[in-house]
């Protein structure tokens, strides 16, 4: 009688915690004597990777990758010595699964920095509910969390943005690098890593994470392979190399580096000389003639806002605080306001605000002809940070905007 009302009432929660006091920690006493902890103050160089082998172990630490990123949906792999392995949960996890991991690998394997296991949490994951229960397994140890910015709910210790071999880096604690993605962003034989490594470099992060070591369906991978040969490996040894010295790399080098101001005049050519409008999901265009003009005009995209974004040249300007003039002409019709924000070094604002710093607001005075509005920028950062990797964009809500020439010249 007594055990069956002990089956009644012995359900859900309190099952998982009788459970978990009848397993063996993931951490013993003598395990947590293995663990090799980086330092908070410790440059890190990691990369992502799925199911990696003992080669891509040894490939990794020759490439001066400190910690292996390793995918969750993999398994835990066949750890060595280095680099050490931290869990990427690439998507939501459970518990056990996130137990198992551990439970598979010696503790002298495990990335833990000040004596806790890093768990690096994918940009699918929105929330942490395993504290508890971690603590539980790992002798009172929390985990070294790391979350994407977007997951501002989750308490973690550093913050990084996905997307990087798509989009290029974004300035966080950790920065991300790739070097392009398949249909998306073109390697342009090696140039789009090592623009991304430069932006990386001045920051000065606390991390470098690498998307990715071994994604061949992305073609995001750095790893030796048919298409790349060693050439991906070799140059993340160099860059890793300069990183933990503290020192930068050139930045990007082509006919605008002699350019005094870029821009385009439509009046003239539609080549880009240095600037170039950037077709995206957000901002749509279309290169139409208006009253014997040649404009570029935006299109909506049914919410309300119609927007141009446009590129800097990297050779021009990339990644450092610089001030900037904008002149834009355009064609006066109607009513309302038009305004430019642009990727900005203001550290005063959080991301993304500061990729959108507002320059100001020009009004439409109706007179049906081309006028000049400028805009200062007084902080310009121009590190593509802006959709499509733009570095800045000028706005409109409720009508559209006719674009003949913009200008971008140093103050």
């Amino acid at each position: 009688m007594e055990a069956a009302i002990l089956r009644l009432y012995i359900t859900g929660p309190v099952i998982l915690v009788l459970l978990a006091a009848l397993q063996e920690p993931v951490l013993t006493e003598a395990g947590a004597k293995e663990i090799d902890s980086f330092g908070a103050d410790r440059r890190l160089v990691a990369a992502y990777c799925w199911k990696p082998s003992p080669r891509d172990f040894e490939e990794m630490a020759r490439a001066g990758v400190d910690v292996a990123l390793v995918a969750l949906s993999g398994g835990a792999p066949e750890a060595a010595a280095a680099p050490k392995v931290a869990l990427f949960c690439d998507a939501e996890p459970a518990y056990d699964a996130i137990r198992g991991f551990f439970a598979k690998i010696s503790p002298g394997s495990w990335a833990a920095i000040e004596g806790r296991p890093v768990v690096w949490l994918g940009p699918s994951v929105r929330a942490w509910s395993f504290a508890e229960r971690f603590r539980a397994d790992f002798r009172g140890r929390a985990p070294y969390l790391v979350a994407e910015w977007t997951a501002d709910k989750i308490p973690a210790e550093r913050r990084y943005a996905w997307g990087a071999a798509r989009e290029g880096p974004r300035d966080f604690d950790v920065v991300s690098v790739g070097p392009g993605f398949k249909g998306v962003r073109d390697r342009a034989k090696g140039a789009f890593y090592e623009r991304s490594w430069c932006a990386a470099l001045r920051s000065r992060p606390a991390m470098v994470a690498i998307e990715t070591w071994n994604r061949f369906e992305d073609d995001s991978q750095i790893c030796e392979c048919d298409a790349y040969g060693r050439a991906y490996v070799e140059a993340t040894a160099r860059f890793a190399q300069k990183y933990r010295k503290g020192e930068t790399i050139a930045g990007p080098r082509g006919l605008a580096s002699r350019f005094k101001r870029v821009g385009f005049n439509l009046k003239y050519s539609t080549d880009a000389l240095g600037l170039a409008p950037v077709k995206n999901e957000d901002g749509p265009f279309e290169l139409v003639e208006v009253t014997g003009l040649r404009l570029l005009v935006t299109k909506g995209k049914g919410d309300g806002w119609r927007r141009l974004y446009l590129d800097v040249d990297d050779a021009f300007a990339f990644w450092e605080r610089r001030s900037f003039v904008v002149e834009v002409e355009y064609l006066d019709a109607g009513e309302g306001l038009f305004s430019l924000e642009y990727d900005s070094a203001d550290a005063a604002i959080a991301p993304p605000g500061r990729w959108h710093k507002s320059a100001g607001e020009r009004a439409f005075r109706g007179t049906n002809s081309l006028q000049v509005a400028e805009f200062e920028l007084p902080d310009a950062f121009f590190g593509n940070r802006q959709k499509g990797g733009a570095d800045f964009r000028l706005s409109v809500r409720g009508r559209g905007l006719s674009v003949r020439r913009v200008i971008v010249r140093p103050k």
